[in-house]
């Protein structure tokens, strides 16, 4: 349930990120906004959750932990992306992108 919330949550902050960016949310730029998303969330799974777990079983990682999460996040930007792109087609109005 939580992690459902905080997609919901991230998918508004990616919208009203780029609104403010000026760059329109296209399914491209938010596979890139995944990336980044990914690549923060890997490392901070890494150092502070992992590494940290008192659980031993929960310490153990091999690569394909960042690769999968990182993929995840990709995929999570394109889904926002195309979502956001079809339902405001006019670059998410933003004042300079419609005129």
């Amino acid at each position: 349930m939580i992690h459902f919330l905080a997609g919901i949550f991230f998918g508004y902050v990616y919208y009203w990120g780029f609104r403010f960016t000026l760059v329109p949310l296209t399914p491209l730029h938010g596979m890139f906004a995944g990336a980044v998303h990914g690549t923060l969330i890997m490392l901070f799974v890494a150092i502070a959750v992992l590494e940290h777990h008192p659980d031993k079983r929960y310490q153990r990682r091999g690569p394909m932990t960042g690769f999968a999460q990182l993929v995840g996040h990709i995929v999570y930007g394109l889904v926002v992306g195309f979502v956001c792109w079809h339902l405001a087609p006019n670059g998410m109005d933003i004042p300079h992108l419609t005129q």
